[in-house]
């Protein structure tokens, strides 16, 4: 059985007995999601993560700094996953993240972000919660400087302002550790911001073992490993070979055919695509034994689907028939390139 951080949420918000309209509108999101439940076959790992998303993100605009601190205390404390066994606690950031909209540009509009960040901090001063909150906006205030587009397109005075406001934040993280790194996703923030500023890889990797030394299941330390050491930033297929090998060795023996499987599920969406199996480094076989760990305890059409995707490009007809046979849901955009993809895989593999 597994408890849900959504579950977890609709429960704490209707034991706080007298509900604003804002935590009933909550509640009744969370009750489409369930309570406690096996993991089920059919799960939308789109609007599951969307959801924890969407909460956080009302909840900060609501000031309701109580929930949020209980949620993501719940989130650390259970490791609560989605159904595809992703972090809750990644979405949570990545709802504070969303919150601190990196296309605003407007100073009036940073004031009140940041008042929001003190206001949290002061109303929980001993806990991690703000201050990662805190070193999010400063992170984000650094990226809204910068602007989208590729590197060519940024102006010079934009990089300048960036790489201030992103030292800004890189030294405030590294004073919060002591409290901050309670929470894995000190580490991980720590890490992308160090990436930013070109950390030099001994160092990258210092900092890495230590977070999985201590938080050895938190995938998103591994994965933002596989985006520093991919060739887009600098790095190279051997190199993310290298370091999916370093990191089998930081988990248990039964969980590192899984832990390959997702490192290169995040190269294949990050750097190579449909060239994994021509442009990487990847091992099949270990992939493919790690497919079958993640779906034992996994097993959602979210993540048979994207299986199947490697299996196919892998021309591994006999997995590719297995996988498809067991997909329930109707082609995943976000799995396939197309639904014509999908189609010629399900016909190549009969």
């Amino acid at each position: 059985m597994r408890r849900t951080g959504l579950g977890y949420t609709r429960r704490l918000l209707i034991a706080r007995g007298a509900m604003s309209m804002f935590q009933r509108w909550i509640a009744a999101v969370v009750l489409l999601v369930g309570v406690v439940s096996v993991v089920p076959v059919r799960a939308d790992e789109h609007a599951e993560r969307a959801e924890v998303m969407t909460m956080v993100g009302a909840l900060m605009e609501a000031r309701d700094f109580e929930t949020l601190e209980a949620l993501a205390e719940q989130y650390r404390s259970t490791e609560a996953r989605t159904g595809s066994g992703v972090f809750m606690l990644t979405q949570y950031y990545d709802g504070v993240s969303n919150y601190f909209n990196t296309r605003d540009r407007d100073a009036v509009i940073w004031n009140d972000r940041a008042a929001l960040a003190e206001a949290w901090w002061n109303a929980y001063p001993d806990s991690p919660t703000p201050r990662l909150v805190t070193a999010q906006l400063l992170a984000n205030t650094a990226w809204s400087y910068r602007g989208g587009g590729y590197v060519r397109t940024v102006p010079p005075d934009r990089w300048e302002a960036f790489r201030r406001q992103n030292a800004e934040a890189f030294a405030f993280i590294s004073k919060q550790k002591s409290v901050a790194a309670r929470d894995p996703y000190w580490y991980e923030l720590t890490l992308r911001l160090g990436q930013r500023d070109s950390m030099d890889d001994a160092t990258y990797m210092a900092i890495f073992d230590e977070a999985v030394a201590r938080y050895p299941r938190f995938y998103p330390l591994y994965f933002g490993a596989v985006n520093n050491f991919s060739p887009k930033w600098g790095g190279s297929a051997e190199a993310i070979e290298s370091f999916a090998r370093h990191a089998l060795k930081k988990v248990r023996r039964k969980d590192r055919a899984a832990l390959y499987t997702r490192i290169y599920w995040v190269a294949s969406q990050n750097q190579y695509g449909s060239d994994l199996f021509t442009d990487s480094y990847v091992d099949w076989p270990l992939m493919r034994r790690g497919i079958d760990d993640v779906l034992a305890r996994y097993p959602t059409d979210w993540n048979l689907q994207n299986f199947a995707f490697f299996a196919c490009r892998a021309l591994d007809k006999p997995k590719t028939r297995e996988l498809m046979g067991r997909i329930t849901a109707p082609p995943d955009g976000k799995a396939w390139e197309s639904v014509e993809a999908y189609e010629k895989c399900r016909e190549w593999a009969g």
